[in-house]
């Protein structure tokens, strides 16, 4: 995934911007399971 989006940006992404989107994503995978665990 993060491979396309590295390549929507023209694959000029700096590392540290492609960690705070790891990073970002791992956040809301957390979130997302969190919800759902009190929805159900």
């Amino acid at each position: 995934m993060l491979d396309a989006l590295k390549g929507l940006s023209g694959g000029t992404r700096s590392q540290k911007q492609k960690d705070d989107l790891e990073e970002l994503i791992a956040r809301a995978r957390e979130e997302r399971s969190a919800l759902s665990t009190m929805l159900t």
